[in-house]
């Protein structure tokens, strides 16, 4: 108990409030144990959403890839001998044989062009490209569309 009362009428009180004391102080030194994980699981909680949203796929990686940690303690030969029992090819060397069936595609009948694009052909995709960005498919229609009552004038005049 913390604190001592010096009165001698009071001693006997302090002997009927010292269980009740202990057990506020057992039950608030295990909630404080509570709410101090839960501030961890929290904290690691925001912690790994932040890591997820930064990069999901380094994230993921972390999730399953084990720790490296030990030291090899097989000898150098042996240790050769495995990676190339394991990671080697006898039959490399030998050829493949003739495989029936096989459709091979025919030549192109024109050669690739690999110049960089002309003057013309850049101007024309530009001009492309901003007539698919004009309210009709051609000036005709457009014209039609603002000026209906000129509409017979404007197509004649565009035909020309």
């Amino acid at each position: 108990m913390d604190w001592v009362i010096n009165r001698p009428s009071l001693h006997s009180q302090q002997q009927i409030i010292k269980p009740v004391w202990t057990h506020l102080e057992q039950n608030n030194t295990k909630s404080n144990a509570q709410h101090r994980e839960a501030r961890k699981k929290r904290s690691l909680k925001r912690e790994n959403q932040e890591l997820f949203i930064r990069d999901p796929f380094q994230f993921a990686r972390q999730l399953f890839q084990h720790s490296k940690s030990g030291t090899l303690t097989v000898d150098r030969e042996e240790l050769e001998t495995h990676l190339k029992k394991t990671y080697s090819d006898p039959t490399l060397e030998i050829p493949l044989k003739e495989i029936t069936g096989l459709v091979w595609p025919v030549a192109p009948g024109i050669k690739f062009d690999s110049k960089p694009p002309s003057l013309q052909e850049v101007i024309a995709v530009v001009n492309k490209a901003r007539a698919k960005s004009a309210p009709g498919p051609n000036v005709a229609l457009s014209t039609v569309q603002k000026m209906p009552e000129h509409s017979q004038d404007a197509t004649q005049n565009t035909t020309k």
